[in-house]
């Protein structure tokens, strides 16, 4: 299924946008598919992209203390990840993995940057969404915590 300036619409971050800046938009992405199972980056590794999902399922990973992989997110069509390192350039805090085979939409960040600087009103946008990920990501921790501290204690009671 090919991306549309419709069904980019109904991504969070561009569903403010409006029909002439999505057209803009489409023309600055680029395509590239994944077979399943396959890595599309990898932790620690330095990115400036942004991925959207057209197709597909990824995953968003990283080693637990056991060194075994820790899933901290399933993403479907209409998600985007890599947000990130695009804005700051900096490395990937978890491995990206294609499920199934997955076809991706990426902005680069040059051209992010290019499109915030013609397109002011963005900023609101992309922070109202960060902040929406980043408070979702504390409710997390704060429940991965509380979980992890109700079985230390139960550990120590039973020793």
């Amino acid at each position: 299924m090919q991306m549309t300036s419709q069904r980019l619409r109904n991504v969070p971050l561009f569903s403010s946008m409006s029909p002439d800046d999505l057209e803009e938009l489409m023309k600055n992405l680029t395509p590239k598919e994944y077979n399943s199972n396959e890595v599309i980056f990898w932790m620690d590794e330095r990115g400036d992209k942004l991925y959207i999902i057209n197709e597909g399922e990824v995953t968003i990973s990283q080693p637990n203390e056991d060194g075994k992989e820790r899933i901290l997110a399933s993403l479907g069509e209409g998600d985007f990840f890599g947000e990130l390192s695009l804005l700051d350039g900096g490395p990937h805090s978890g491995t990206a993995r294609a499920l199934t085979a997955t076809s991706l939409m990426i902005l680069d960040q040059a051209t992010f940057f290019k499109f915030l600087e013609k397109h002011p009103d963005f900023y609101k946008t992309l922070l109202s969404v960060l902040i929406e990920r980043l408070r979702f990501s504390a409710d997390t921790l704060r429940i991965t915590n509380i979980n992890s501290n109700v079985g230390v204690n139960k550990r120590t009671a039973l020793e």
